[in-house]
């Protein structure tokens, strides 16, 4: 019985390091943004700070704007 215990504590563990990790991951990418317009990455990053099951799921994707895409494709 023990050992059941323990990997239900070990796999909570793992979902709390992942989740952590896509929230704080969320911050950085938007230290990264260039808050120029459109602002959809930006706002959508902000509201995903105190929303945390927002912040975690944005944090792992990867939004580009419009003007990001258009920059890119000029390199």
């Amino acid at each position: 019985m023990k050992s059941s215990s323990t990997t239900i504590n070990i796999i909570g563990l793992i979902i709390i390091i992942v989740c952590f990790t896509g929230w704080l991951k969320n911050i950085i990418k938007l230290t990264n943004c260039d808050f120029e317009p459109s602002y959809k990455s930006e706002v959508l990053r902000i509201i995903g700070i105190p929303v945390a099951p927002m912040g975690i799921i944005i944090g792992y994707m990867d939004l580009t704007d419009v003007k990001q895409i258009e920059t890119n494709k000029n390199k």
